[in-house]
């Protein structure tokens, strides 16, 4: 008996055992199926156009084949239940069963009688209207303003979710170092505001009249299916928020007239549908837009999970740290002592200046003793590969594959711990160096020992509010049909301006360095140079300002008048003036004669293309060296280049240099050879090479330009 009852124990243990096996491989295979959705992003620059197509598809088939796996090993597991006769409603407590009472047979037949007045009536009164077969066809959807809510809800949803969520969140996870600020700043502003919108939208379309309340919730699913499938499919060759004009018709005829097809189909087919056939219609698209929500959600909180993990223990990327640690420290102080301060003005280029001084002849007279050098090249271009190179001094190898090149152009560069290792103070103000490829010790021993306004902050305020707004425009821009994208048009500094809180008034110290000229020359006039503590021997800054790259937004006055209020005259004006301004301050603090200063570029005028440049480009460099004495800006055609900054630098330091021995104000033979180094870029903006050129002779003559048949290649999304 008691091994009986042993034996039964051991047999419903054992039936238990294989029912819990069975569940905790039904969970490990449904988990399984969902990982692919969890895949890491690509990071690239600031490119409008980025799409996390792999997540969402990944998340689409993930979603798919778990639901298809739940349903599967459900019915499975009955199955199993049934065949080890284990009953799951045993012991538990339930409902008694009930029976029908019959009915009296008198009562039954008084109750169809009703029933057939009743119908009669209600035909009488449809013929009698002349509407009985409309009003019939008509209420075939008559949802409860319960049912309107849940589905105007889910299709905004859809819509909200689509254009301000995953369209800003993937924009600023696909940008490595132009951005100031990472999803994590911008992700719960974003969602609470695409929520309240949201819900609130909701309450408004569930107040709209049954009749057209479809077709009106279709018409907004419609929009937002239009949004997904434009993100999807059809930005191929979308400009990148560089500032640059576009012409749309002329550039982008194909991709406009495909665009606009679809949006018209799209818009028109549900929409006029729901109008036939109502209720199918709104099961069919509060299915699609629950379905869509959870695909896009999932490739979102990829996103944010694998960025999140990312900025908080990456080894093999820098992807943040240089977002937060780029301060405005000693941005307007000054040594008493010794001060080598150079201007970098983006995109200002030699013809430039040339076409504004003879309109504007009185502009440079604030620079005594400087030399104009109008003869000057800079090796690279553009932007985050000239700024590196100011600050480092390294060209590219032949051979060398360009994602090297963006490592050892830093490692291999002694310039800024040797401007350390001299006793100045070392500031760095721009937020494009490029520090994404280097790992947490190379950044900290390169940059972080080194450069004095690199450093921690306790705490980073995000314009909130801003971020909202600025971020939704850049969903706009992704988002909306060819058509409609210039209006949409943005310049990457425009989302660092108005995500970054305003620095005005500020702790220097917890800044972080904008792009933004308007803000410097309105603190500066404002603030002043002052002298620093003196702990220094001197003081080295290297100032990045917008300088004349578009979109162009700062008048003559140096005042601030929007994007694409200004024009590249009035802009260069503006933004020369604010070096006088700074050069002014100094002869004031009584510095300005013992002070090196040297105003020149990035880079000059350009075309971004994959082949071969066609045109010059070169940089402005104004150069006054130390006690260079008075007198007005003297014109040179020496054949200069950015190399010759770095001897320049360490002579004004007293620093020997076997590396960099050439000063601007050396001597040059006509025929000196000086080389160039300029990206080709494809219709993706993908850096596909580095073509090498050297220029002997006149800069401003393209015939003096020769290609030297050297090419680094190499895929970087970065420019």
């Amino acid at each position: 008996m008691a091994m009986n009852r042993v034996a039964t124990v051991s047999w419903r243990f054992a039936k238990r055992l294989a029912i819990v096996a069975f569940d905790v491989v039904a969970i490990a295979i449904v988990s399984l199926l969902a990982l692919p959705a969890l895949s890491e992003p690509a990071w690239a620059y600031v490119d409008p156009s980025v799409m996390t197509y792999t997540i969402q598809a990944l998340a689409g088939v993930a979603v798919a084949l778990s639901a298809v796996a739940g349903v599967a090993f459900r019915r499975t597991r009955k199955v199993l239940l049934k065949s080890l006769n284990i009953d799951e409603n045993a012991h538990k407590i339930t409902d008694s069963s009930w029976e029908r009472i019959p009915a009296k047979e008198e009562n039954l037949q008084m109750e169809a009688a009703s029933i057939e007045d009743g119908s009669k009536a209600q035909k009488a009164k449809g013929t009698a209207s002349g509407k009985g077969r409309q009003k019939d066809v008509g209420d075939r959807y008559n949802p409860s303003w319960a049912k309107r809510f849940i589905t105007a809800l889910v299709v905004v949803l859809f819509c909200g979710v689509t254009v301000g969520i995953v369209a800003p969140i993937e924009t600023v996870a696909g940008a490595s170092s132009d951005l100031l600020f990472g999803v994590k700043d911008v992700a719960a502003p974003l969602i609470a505001a695409t929520l309240i919108t949201s819900v609130v939208l909701a309450l408004v379309l569930s107040l709209i009249p049954r009749r057209v309340f479809i077709i009106v919730v279709t018409f907004v699913f419609s929009v937002g299916l239009c949004c997904y499938l434009q993100a999807m499919a059809l930005n191929e060759g979308l400009p990148a928020a560089d500032g640059r004009a576009v012409d749309w018709w002329g550039d982008h005829q194909r991709m406009m007239e495909l665009s606009l097809l679809l949006w018209i189909v799209v818009l028109t087919v549900p929409t006029v549908l729901s109008g036939f056939k109502p209720k199918q219609v709104a099961i069919g698209i509060s299915a699609l837009s629950l379905a869509l929500v959870i695909v896009q959600g999932v490739g979102a909180a990829s996103l944010m999970i694998n960025t999140s993990a990312t900025e908080e223990s990456s080894a093999d990327s820098y992807v943040d740290r240089e977002k937060v640690y780029g301060t405005e420290t000693g941005l307007f102080e000054v040594s008493r002592d010794n001060n080598v301060i150079i201007f970098v003005l983006d995109m200002y280029d030699t013809r430039t200046l040339m076409n504004v001084m003879a309109q504007n002849p009185d502009m440079l007279d604030e620079m005594s003793g400087f030399m104009w050098y109008q003869n000057s090249v800079g090796p690279m271009l553009p932007t985050n590969y000239a700024l590196p190179y100011l600050i480092t001094g390294v060209a590219p190898q032949p051979g060398q594959d360009l994602g090297e090149y963006n490592v050892d152009r830093y490692m291999d560069s002694d310039f800024l711990d040797t401007l350390h290792d001299s006793g100045y103070f070392v500031g760095v103000y721009s937020p494009m160096l490029q520090l994404n490829y280097l790992n947490d010790e190379q950044v900290a021993s390169k940059v972080f020992a080194n450069v004095d306004n690199f450093h921690e902050l306790e705490n980073f305020d995000i314009n909130k509010l801003g971020a909202v707004k600025s971020l939704f425009k850049v969903a706009l821009y992704r988002d909306s049909p060819w058509v409609l994208k210039g209006r949409f048009r943005f310049y990457t500094d425009d989302l660092n301006q108005s995500v970054l809180t305003s620095r005005q008034g500020a702790n220097p110290d917890g800044s972080v360095y904008v792009l933004d000229d308007g803000k410097y020359y309105e603190e500066l006039t404002q603030i002043g140079l002052s002298f620093d503590d003196g702990s220094h021997k001197g003081a080295y800054k290297l100032i990045h300002l917008n300088g004349a790259h578009f979109p162009y937004c700062v008048d003559e006055t140096g005042t601030d008048v929007g994007s694409g209020n200004s024009t590249l005259e009035a802009q260069a004006v503006g933004s020369m003036r604010m070096v006088s301004d700074y050069l002014r301050m100094l002869k004031d603090l009584g510095v300005y004669d013992s002070s090196t200063i040297v105003i020149t570029a990035d880079h000059g005028e350009w075309v971004s293309s994959p082949d071969l440049p066609t045109d010059v480009t070169t940089p402005i460099a104004l150069v006054k060296e130390a006690n260079a004495g008075d007198g007005d800006v003297v014109e040179s055609k020496s054949p200069v280049s950015h190399e010759d900054l770095f001897g320049t630098v360490y002579s004004a330091m007293g620093v020997e240099s076997d590396e960099f021995t050439t000063r601007y104000s050396d001597s040059f033979e006509e025929d000196r050879p000086r080389f160039v180094y300029q990206i080709g870029v494809d219709d993706r903006a993908h850096i596909r090479n580095l073509f090498g050129y050297e220029v002997i002779g006149d800069v401003l003559d393209f015939s003096n330009w020769n290609y030297t048949g050297l090419q680094w290649e190499g895929d970087v999304v970065d420019y």
